[in-house]
C-alpha cells in the first residue's frame, strides 16, 4: 500500500520518519507532498511538489478560511488544506487508498 506523507519545510524528526517508513514498509512507496525537495528526505521517499498538485478548491479554502483558534492560523488552515491536497494527490496519481499519517512533533 502506498505511503503518503504531507509536510512543509525541513524538520529532522520528519526525516527519522520517512527512514522508518522505508524500512518497515519496503514494498510500498513512500510519497512526501512537500513545498521544496530536500536530498535528506529522496533516500527515503518520492519527492511531490506540493505546488504543482494545489487545486482549485485547495486554494479557495486557503482564500475562504477563517481563523477562530488560538494557534497559528497558517499551521491552522493548512492541517485542514491538507486533506484536499491528499484527495487532488490520489486522484492525479490514480491511487485508490493509501495509508496517510500526519507526522509533527
Amino acid at each position: 500500500m502506498d505511503i503518503v506523507i504531507i509536510h512543509k519545510g525541513f524538520n529532522k524528526y520528519v526525516l527519522y520518519c520517512l527512514k522508518q517508513l522505508k524500512i518497515t514498509n519496503k514494498n510500498s512507496n513512500v510519497y512526501l507532498l512537500s513545498d521544496k525537495e530536500y536530498k535528506e528526505y529522496s533516500k527515503y521517499s518520492i519527492f511531490v511538489d506540493i505546488n504543482n498538485i494545489l487545486s482549485d478548491d485547495a486554494k479557495l479554502f486557503a482564500d475562504k478560511y477563517i481563523h477562530l483558534g488560538k494557534s497559528d492560523p497558517n499551521y491552522e488552515m493548512f492541517c485542514m488544506q491538507r486533506w484536499i491536497i491528499l484527495r487532488d494527490f490520489m486522484k492525479l496519481y490514480n491511487i485508490k487508498e493509501c495509508f496517510y499519517r500526519i507526522v509533527m512533533f
